[in-house]
Order: structure tokens, then C-alpha cells, then sequence
């Protein structure tokens, strides 16, 4: 199931608007490492999202889940190349987890033309 945090093609300026909604969210590397337990696989478990989510009652759960998506997508790529960040590269894996998210941490960069 392939998740879409923006629309494709979405500016940078609209990429730093969602990763600072998604910074909101106040995940430790426990909560991250949970929430991606009921995210991983195709069958979500509704009843403990919910439970999960509602942790977090500063934020609307739509927004924890869009946090919890995008840091499961930058873990998830580095596992698809046979990368353990956790072991070899706790710090790394401890920002995915709880650090905040920028534009090029989705591969969107700055147009530097003008």
C-alpha cells in the first residue's frame, strides 16, 4: 500500500508547511518503533491505531499517522537496501525516529535558479 503524504510535484515551500505539521508530533523512538509495528503491515489493526493516536491529544490522529508514515517510509527505504540503521547507525536511526523532518529528507531540495 503506497502512501502519499503530498501530492506529487508539491513545492518546497509546501513541503516545509507539512514537515512542520509533522514535527508536531512528539514521538519518542518507543512510540516510533510501536506505531510503526501497526503501520508495517497491510492489515492495521484500527482499535490500536486508535489507542496509539490518542497519546497524542495535542495533535489530530490523522497527523500522528502522517508523522508516523513518513518516518516508517525513510526507515523502511534504508531496510529495502539491506541497511540496518538501528545497529549500525543508532544516531541516524534515533533522528529518523524522533527528529524533525525536513524537505530533503523526502528527496525535495530547494530550486537554487534565480
Amino acid at each position: 500500500m503506497t502512501y502519499a503524504l503530498i501530492e506529487e510535484g508539491a513545492s518546497y515551500a509546501e513541503w516545509q508547511i507539512a514537515c512542520e505539521a509533522l514535527n508536531k508530533v512528539p514521538f519518542t523512538a518507543e512510540d516510533a518503533e510501536e506505531g510503526f509495528d501497526l503501520i508495517r503491515f497491510a492489515q492495521v489493526d484500527q482499535i490500536a491505531l486508535d489507542r496509539f493516536t490518542t497519546r497524542f491529544q495535542d495533535v489530530a490522529p490523522e497527523m500522528v499517522v502522517a508523522s508516523l508514515h513518513a518516518r516508517f517510509n525513510l526507515v523502511a527505504e534504508a531496510e529495502e537496501c539491506n541497511i540496518d540503521l538501528k545497529s549500525s547507525s543508532p544516531s541516524v536511526y534515533a533522528g529518523m525516529l524522533t527528529g524533525p523532518l525536513f524537505p530533503e529528507d523526502f528527496g525535495v531540495y530547494r530550486d537554487t535558479q534565480h
